[in-house]
């Protein structure tokens, strides 16, 4: 998702929002139930601080306060540039089978997997987000 969004001039809300339809497609055929998606423009300014210049989630919300510090990997915080950050989780169920005296125990257990991820915007020299904040 964040490659699909740094290769844009500028998004809103609307083409955020249609992320998540690429995100249910990726998934196919498994559902996209309960999986959560969060974008985020980050400017780095001419001293290498990384801050969020907007974000989005998929529930409409900003998640970052703008302005807030990014922990961005540090080779890719070039001096005067702009990131594209994109955070995924999704709901797993892990099946396991355990064996005591002879038999056969299954149980599931739930954890929650989480990636994140960075792209350096390929056009311009930042992606504004019309009316995101």
């Amino acid at each position: 998702m964040a490659d699909a969004v740094a290769r844009q001039n500028t998004v809103s809300k609307s083409s955020l929002a249609d992320m998540m339809d690429a995100v249910r497609a990726t998934l196919a055929p498994d559902s996209a139930e309960g999986v959560g998606l969060k974008i985020s423009g980050v400017s780095v300014d001419s001293a290498g601080n990384a801050r969020v210049l907007w974000s989005w989630s998929q529930d409409g919300d900003a998640p970052y306060v703008k302005g807030s510090e990014v922990d961005a990997p540090d080779d890719l915080k070039t001096p005067s540039s702009f990131l594209i950050r994109a955070e995924v989780s999704a709901p797993h169920e892990i099946l396991l089978y355990m064996t005591s005296a002879g038999s056969f125990d299954r149980s599931t257990r739930s954890i929650t997997l989480h990636r994140e991820f960075y792209f350096k915007q390929r056009l311009g020299d930042e992606i504004p987000c019309s009316d995101c904040s």
